[in-house]
């Protein structure tokens, strides 16, 4: 069925319904010479409605069949084409030039979009508009029709505004009067870069042949050569170019010529996109769909902790062993006695000792008298006496018998260790023989010194 109706585009549609539109004629439409190509300075977006006539709608009751819509200019050739369309389309058509709008449907060609009392088929498209809107198209698949609903919507070609396909140029130029306010706008996208003080005033005619061969400052325009009038329109008479919106874009360099916009091309400018919502734009996150705390837009790695301590590798300063520092490494051993044993380590923690568990050994007694080495006058003798030494018993000198008793009856009692000295009668002191320390002796029940 689709290449079907393709056929009907490229055949019938465009040899046989385009010829008899134009008349065959290679002049007389406004658009370009035969063989020249779409504009790319100036596309005009042409949209339409589609709706079925009210007798098509009593008698079938049913909605419209898919439609192929195509654009076709004076010379013959389809410019632009929407398939399958239900209920509107959307061409981009080149400015400046006449064309016929071609229906076609599941049957075969409908035909060709007519309007006014005049029954046109061709319509302009003007340099400077951006979007032509012609309303609704009215389809009858029965008597195979196409008509347009509100012929206002359109303008006849230049030079026929009278709707008869006859030229009616008022100017000796054969292009009829110019229109300033387009001019400006034409003036503004091609010419104000490199004429931004104008030109001195010149004929249409003259104009036309600059543009078509340029000349020794210009390149040519061949594509502008229809819109000579209107150029040399705004040059009688300058026009401020219209700015619709009021954002300082001309209409013909606004591609939102009905909303005022920040952009330079006249529209608001987007809030950059940020799909994951972490406030990194998307041309800038590098992880678009996954909400992240770095600069990058990305989530930040997971700290590795190798040890194992609680402490990231990244702040550890002994990342090879788990510690319980706030550094990561191990606290130093609490030695509380300080005998060189730590604590962990430490049988007796509160006691210094340098025995290899901490606690101190027992005392040693080498005598065994019961009085430890450390506390014994005599450790390598077993002694009764406090000081771990043998308690003598002095044996009772013969002196005191024999000499002593002749004049002291209680001697003990003014005997004791007088350093070898024993006083004198007179209170002097005499050295004492050995008779008289062995006295000192027995009496002190010591040794003297």
């Amino acid at each position: 069925m689709r290449s079907f109706r393709h056929r009907v585009f490229v055949g019938l549609a465009l040899a046989g319904l385009v010829a008899g539109v134009f008349g065959c004629s290679s002049d007389g439409g406004s658009g370009a010479d035969a063989g020249d190509s779409p504009s790319t300075r100036g596309v005009a977006r042409v949209t339409a409605g589609i709706e079925s006539s009210t007798a098509a709608k009593r008698t079938r009751n049913q909605e419209l069949t898919p439609l192929d819509v195509a654009a076709v200019d004076h010379h013959g050739n389809k410019v632009d084409e929407a398939l399958g369309v239900t209920e509107s389309f959307s061409l981009e058509l080149p400015w400046g030039r006449d064309y016929v709008l071609i229906f076609a449907d599941a049957e075969g060609l409908l035909g060709a979009m007519v309007y006014g009392r005049k029954e046109q088929s061709r319509f302009s498209v003007e340099p400077g508009v951006l979007v032509l809107d012609l309303g609704q198209i009215v389809i009858d698949p029965k008597s195979r029709t196409v008509r347009l609903k509100d012929p206002r919507k359109v303008k006849p070609p230049k030079g026929d505004d009278d709707g008869d396909d006859d030229d009616d140029d008022s100017d000796d130029d054969g292009m009829g009067p110019g229109d300033a306010a387009v001019g400006a706008e034409l003036w503004e996208v091609y010419c104000a870069g490199c004429h931004p003080n104008g030109l001195e005033e010149t004929s249409v005619a003259e104009m036309a042949d600059v543009l078509r061969e340029g000349d020794d400052d210009m390149p040519a325009f061949p594509e502008l050569a229809p819109n000579a009038a209107d150029l040399s329109a705004y040059l009688k008479n300058p026009v401020i170019p219209t700015d619709t919106d009021g954002d300082g874009v001309s209409d013909a360099l606004d591609a939102c010529p009905d909303v005022a916009g920040e952009g330079a091309d006249g529209c608001p400018l987007s809030p950059p996109t940020d799909t994951d919502g972490d406030g990194v734009p998307d041309d800038l996150d590098a992880c678009p769909d996954v909400a992240g705390e770095g600069t990058d837009g990305c989530p930040l790695p997971t700290p590795t902790d190798s040890d194992g301590d609680g402490v990231t590798d990244d702040l550890d300063a002994c990342p090879d062993v788990a510690g319980a520092g706030a550094d990561g490494c191990p606290l130093p051993p609490i030695d509380s006695d300080g005998d060189g044993v730590p604590d962990d380590l430490d049988a007796c923690p509160d006691v210094a000792a340098a025995t290899a568990d901490g606690c101190p050994l027992p005392p040693v007694d080498t005598d065994g008298d019961g009085v430890t080495d450390d506390l014994d006058a005599c450790p390598d003798v077993a002694g009764d006496g406090a000081d771990g030494c043998p308690v003598v018993t002095p044996t009772r000198p013969a002196i005191l018998d024999t000499t002593c008793q002749n004049c002291h009856d209680d001697y003990s009692s003014r005997v004791s260790c007088t350093n070898s000295q024993w006083p004198r009668h007179d209170g002097s002191r005499s050295t004492t023989a050995a008779q008289y320390q062995e006295v000192s002796v027995w009496a002190t029940g010591g040794t003297c010194p």
